[in-house]
């Protein structure tokens, strides 16, 4: 089996060691989920893509509209529709926009504004993990103050974001 390794780079996306983009689109990252490869951009249709195998193809994921202000993204499994991952978070530095997988089509759920940061303080990259009672444990890396902060969303698959009071997330926790 021959795998294929991609790298993305501002100007393109790069497969197993070639010199020239085998896409040009502008990507900000790129990452792994059940199998499929996704790329965020700002400057296509949707901020979230799925890229083809090939490295050439991008499609748009319905419902996710183009986002200038996207700098990262993570997507959840939540069990409502088998292994499918089927929520998905854009990081947009001071909000977070959520969405659910429904029907085959991707559905805003709403947009969490407080994330909790310090005045001045953006979120730049997002990891997250379903934290056992339907909702999800988000982690931003602050690149002002090079911290890890972790942020609660109570709610769960197809509800609106609820990052809960302020006491729940603390800075520099993990």
């Amino acid at each position: 089996i021959l795998n294929t390794i991609f790298a993305a780079k501002g100007a393109g996306i790069y497969t197993n060691g070639t010199s020239l983009p085998a896409n040009t689109t502008n990507v900000r990252g790129l990452k792994s989920f059940g199998g499929t490869v996704y790329v965020l951009s700002e400057n296509t249709a949707a901020a979230v893509l799925a890229l083809s195998a090939d490295g050439t193809t991008l499609t748009p994921l319905t419902g996710v509209a183009s986002n200038a202000a996207a700098v990262d993204f993570h997507m959840l499994a939540s069990g409502n529709n088998g292994s499918a991952y089927d929520i998905l978070y854009v990081n947009n530095g001071t909000t977070m926009n959520k969405y659910s997988l429904v029907s085959g089509s991707w559905v805003t759920n709403s947009t969490g504004t407080d994330l909790g940061l310090a005045s001045g303080v953006a979120a730049d990259g997002l990891c997250a993990a379903t934290n056992g009672s339907g909702g999800a444990c988000l982690y931003v890396t602050t690149g002002t103050s090079n911290t890890v902060v972790r942020i609660t969303d109570t709610n769960g698959y197809n509800l609106p974001v609820n990052f809960g009071p302020p006491t729940a997330r603390t800075g520099n926790e993990v």
